[in-house]
C-alpha cells in the first residue's frame, strides 16, 4: 500500500498495545505520514506538516 500523503510505498508497521488493544498503525518512512487502514478505508492519524523558511 502506498502512503495517502505522499504515494511512497516505504513504510513500516507500528505496533501499538493499550489495555490488550492493537491495530495495525502504519507510519511512511519517506515523509512521517501516520495511519491505518481498515476494511480498506484509510484513516490518517497524524500528517506532518513541513516548515518553510523564509528567503533572507
Amino acid at each position: 500500500m502506498n502512503c495517502p500523503t505522499c504515494n511512497h510505498h516505504n513504510h513500516n508497521e507500528v505496533d501499538l498495545h493499550s489495555d490488550g488493544f492493537a491495530e495495525g498503525i502504519i507510519e511512511c518512512s519517506d515523509c512521517g505520514t501516520i495511519w491505518t487502514n481498515k476494511l480498506g478505508q484509510v484513516n490518517v492519524i497524524n500528517k506532518p506538516v513541513q516548515l518553510q523558511t523564509a528567503a533572507a
